[in-house]
């Protein structure tokens, strides 16, 4: 890869570290591109809406204490996450780091809502203590993004919101919910193709496939059991159903009450 391709990746955005309770998306200025942060303990989402198009990101967090297990397989945006080590937290500082952008120079067209990417199963312990410490922005001439807004939000990215790459598939939510001892997940497809069906628990371990390989076009429905893999009943708790399917990522979340 030339140079120039990964050009954005020195241009760094500083935004002020400021406690998620302090930002007021409200009174920000309007801006060629908004970028919304969504953090809970167990979920880090990115959501934007964007007036130019984009290039490359680069996210700089602080007070994530881990990463699942499956980081790097991550969709964004732009598709799969490039590598290694993508998303990884420093050594040195203990800052996240997660790079978003197409290594064939692919750029991401304007449009409203645009799912960046969302990682279940981090561990934050201290949500209020998460920071924003640096953002890296660049439009399709690599050139730096400075008219922009920030919003963070202490909560989950809503599952309808919960897309990556939207294609001719989709995952609807499972019932009931919460559900003991098992419950019915649906999904559709307009095309045949290849998909994935998993089950992770809350730290990102997959813990079921529930299906994976070629689907027919039409409408399909599973039964998960609250088991795992080698037949044993999971714990009580909170699960994602991830439904994979090239590019195409869509997650539902699951409530096991035993």
């Amino acid at each position: 890869m030339n140079a120039a391709k990964f050009a954005f990746l020195s241009i760094m955005i500083a935004i002020t570290a400021l406690p998620i309770q302090h930002i007021q998306p409200q009174a920000l200025a309007q801006g060629d591109v908004k970028l919304e942060v969504f953090v809970s303990e167990q979920q880090i989402a990115v959501r934007m809406d964007n007036k130019v198009q984009i290039r490359g990101l680069q996210f700089e967090f602080t007070g994530i204490d881990q990463l699942p297990e499956d980081a790097d397989k991550i969709q964004t945006i732009f598709g799969p996450i490039p590598g290694p080590n993508n998303p990884k937290i420093r050594e040195h500082d203990k800052v996240f780091v997660l790079l978003a952008y197409d290594a064939g120079g692919t750029t991401v067209k304007p449009g409203q809502k645009q799912i960046v990417f969302v990682l279940n199963g981090v561990w934050v312990e201290d949500p209020f203590g998460f920071r924003v410490k640096n953002i890296v922005a660049a439009d399709k001439d690599n050139q730096p993004i400075t008219n922009y807004e920030l919003a963070l939000n202490f909560s989950v990215l809503s599952d309808v919101d919960e897309v990556v790459n939207p294609s001719s598939f989709a995952l609807q939510q499972n019932y009931p919910n919460p559900f003991n001892p098992s419950t019915t997940i649906q999904f559709s497809n307009e095309t045949r193709g290849f998909a994935e069906i998993q089950i992770f628990n809350s730290l990102g371990r997959k813990i079921r496939t529930l299906h994976s390989g070629d689907i027919a076009p039409g409408t399909h429905t599973l039964s998960w059991d609250g088991r795992s893999d080698d037949g044993h009943e999971v714990a009580s708790g909170m699960y994602n159903c991830r439904l994979i399917s090239g590019e195409f990522v869509q997650t539902r979340r699951m409530m096991l009450l035993r």
